[in-house]
């Protein structure tokens, strides 16, 4: 099984952070050590969906204004699935892109690395942010939601591009067809992703 999967989209709206989280809960729950990790700096969603505090520890660890002890500290466990979960939280005052591609993030995910099986990581949406595509050189497999009867193709393909692009050549990218109903709200999130910083490619 794949170390680190990134759990991605296009665009948002295709029931992204639902997948990480239902696809995380059931690795956990087949005896796997697994922590789910919310890497979409932008948007936070994973504390919110579990009903968990948001944490800003992340964007401070990355930042350089904590270490990785304050991170174990934040580390969540659900009693039913024993997953583990690192939450997001908070708006950071510096690029979210300049975050995700700095050192600090190598020695987080290193940490990590040692401690459990398996790290899914929700991510911010391909097209509109260059944060995925500095993160997909961690990846071991990108899990590419596709929303059916709704994604378009040529996005699919563009996104599928860009991420392999950045990922290692043993990686692998695999598309996941998302029945998940649209939620109203989702006609505005990617507004939001081009309003932040790094909206062009790199």
């Amino acid at each position: 099984m794949p170390k680190i999967i990134a759990i991605c989209n296009q665009k948002g709206g295709v029931g992204k952070t639902t997948t990480a989280i239902s696809y995380a809960r059931t690795v956990a729950l087949s005896g796997r050590r697994t922590l789910l990790m919310d890497l979409d700096l932008r948007k936070p969603s994973i504390a919110p969906r579990l009903g968990i505090e948001p944490q800003t520890v992340l964007l401070d660890a990355l930042s350089g204004r904590s270490d990785l002890q304050d991170l174990d500290r934040a580390l969540s466990q659900e009693q039913a699935s024993g997953l583990h979960v690192l939450p997001g939280g908070g708006r950071s005052d510096l690029p979210t892109d300049s975050l995700i591609a700095s050192a600090r993030l190598d020695q987080v995910l290193d940490h990590y690395r040692s401690m459990f099986d398996v790290i899914v990581l929700d991510t911010a949406p391909v097209l509109p942010v260059v944060d995925t595509l500095y993160l997909a050189r961690h990846a071991d497999l990108a899990a590419v939601l596709v929303r059916y009867a709704a994604t378009n193709q040529r996005d699919v393909r563009r996104a599928a591009d860009r991420l392999r692009g950045d990922m290692p050549p043993s990686a692998g990218i695999l598309p996941i067809m998302s029945m998940e109903q649209r939620a109203r709200r989702a006609y505005y999130y990617g507004g939001y992703y081009y309003g932040g910083y790094g909206g062009g490619r790199k």
